[in-house]
């Protein structure tokens, strides 16, 4: 249970007639807000929307080509993000000249995390922030366990992957650990490591 409402998670249009096993998320870590939106539960909507339309942010901008392995401007975005859905892992928001989200923001996105995965029941979660993943060891309702990494040449380690599976195992999900995109080195080291992890069969049954 929250005290606050749990801000929704984007659903495109193509997400929501996938099969379970095949649904990707993508979860950043936190939204840079004006004072007073910070817990609004419309801001991820509002902002895939904005990109949508014409707006271009660092953060969307690197993942969309990383994944897509293409430059930004010959990527269909109203196509791409009807495939994907997409949450923050931290509820409130990060004010202007800020550089990162308080702890609370944290250990509410903890609280918060089992109904986002309840709305978006995902296959698959590409966790593009180190410091969000140091928060997802547990969850109320759920089982979380250390998978198989992923290994890639442009790695200087492999990425960690973690199985979520409900308390009465009638959910399931692997989740990926990657870099934010302010620290990488491009596109050309991430996208081989999003494929494969986005490749390979989820590893049901493993707990």
């Amino acid at each position: 249970m929250t005290d606050f409402q749990v801000r929704s998670p984007w659903i495109g249009k193509e997400y929501e007639s996938l099969p379970q096993h095949k649904r990707v998320m993508i979860l950043g870590e936190s939204h840079y807000t004006k004072e007073g939106e910070e817990y609004d539960p419309t801001l991820s909507v509002r902002v895939i929307k904005s990109l949508i339309q014409g707006r271009k942010f660092r953060f969307f901008t690197c993942v969309t080509t990383a994944m897509e392995n293409e430059d930004y401007n010959k990527i269909n975005v109203e196509n791409f993000w009807s495939q994907f859905a997409y949450a923050n892992f931290c509820q409130g928001g990060v004010l202007s000249g800020k550089k990162s989200g308080k702890e609370k923001m944290f250990q509410d996105g903890m609280r918060a995390f089992p109904q986002v995965l309840d709305l978006a029941r995902p296959g698959k979660i590409l966790v593009f922030s180190r410091k969000s993943w140091r928060y997802m060891k547990e969850f109320q309702g759920f089982s979380v366990k250390s998978s198989t990494p992923v290994c890639s040449e442009g790695l200087l380690k492999p990425a960690p992957v973690r199985l979520i599976q409900s308390e009465s195992e009638s959910f399931f999900c692997e989740a990926l650990c990657l870099r934010h995109p302010t620290g990488w080195q491009g596109r050309r080291v991430w996208h081989p490591v999003i494929k494969e992890f986005l490749e390979r069969p989820v590893a049901a049954g493993s707990f």
